[in-house]
């Protein structure tokens, strides 16, 4: 059971997932540099950031940090339909 509460216990899962993403600090006491290395690996690059400093979620009330989230998730976001026309 402790294993099953470790998130490479889903690893398989999430590797390759397009929809994934995933945002934390650098110097957050819960993560370490191992656990960035595998992220990044299992996630990708591209939708992993780590941003230097902030903590455990210190840093979400920052605009450049919101900026950040908002712009990595772009893609995810439907596109907009024209008035009248069905989702």
């Amino acid at each position: 059971m402790i294993a099953q509460c470790d998130l490479r216990f889903l690893g398989d899962r999430l590797r390759g997932a397009d929809t994934l993403r995933h945002f934390a600090n650098s110097n957050d006491f819960l993560t370490t540099a191992e656990d960035e290395r595998w992220l990044t690996d299992v996630l990708g690059a591209d939708h992993v950031h780590f941003f230097p400093h902030g903590g455990h979620l210190g840093n979400l009330n920052q605009v450049a940090v919101q900026d950040a989230v908002m712009d990595t998730v772009q893609d995810l976001v439907p596109a907009a339909h024209p008035a009248g026309s069905p989702p």
